[in-house]
């Protein structure tokens, strides 16, 4: 066998070529064999054999994502509170999924409502217990600190 160095360079370049086209295009090549692959399963593979379909994500569970997501907000806010258009703006979500959350906060006891007219919210003490249980703010101690 001849070493590597005495083929052309003709040759050599179209080596070269060949391995920059085949790795090139691996990643199609593999997409299309999943492609052969799913389709052999999907017509003659047995119920065991086929890949189990995600679920979606429910409404409910979204909605319990942006509640641990606002609810930690308004935690880190303090007494002051934060209105639902500053939380939508903070967070960058749509403001009629932050007053749903707001509402089921609300709704559980965790958040109340505060400032001029209301529009504020902030933790209850309720809520202020949960979040120094998860860690959220920290516990202040009162009484005898020597």
């Amino acid at each position: 066998m001849t070493p590597l160095s005495d083929l052309p360079l003709s040759t050599l370049f179209l080596l070269f070529l060949m391995l920059f086209l085949l790795i090139g295009n691996s990643p199609a090549l593999h997409r299309w064999l999943d492609r052969i692959t799913g389709m052999a399963r999907r017509e003659g593979g047995t119920e065991a054999e086929k890949e189990p379909e995600e679920e979606p994500m429910r409404e409910n569970d979204r909605m319990k994502g942006f509640e641990a997501i606002i609810f930690q907000q308004l935690a880190l806010a303090g007494e002051k509170g934060l209105s639902p258009a500053t939380l939508a703006g903070a967070l960058h979500f749509d403001r009629p999924p932050v007053e749903e959350a707001l509402a089921s906060l609300e709704f559980q006891g965790m958040i109340e409502r505060g400032g001029l007219l209301g529009r504020r919210y902030h933790l209850s003490p309720k809520g202020r217990e949960r979040a120094v249980q998860e860690g959220i703010i920290p516990q202040t101690r009162v009484g005898d600190i020597v």
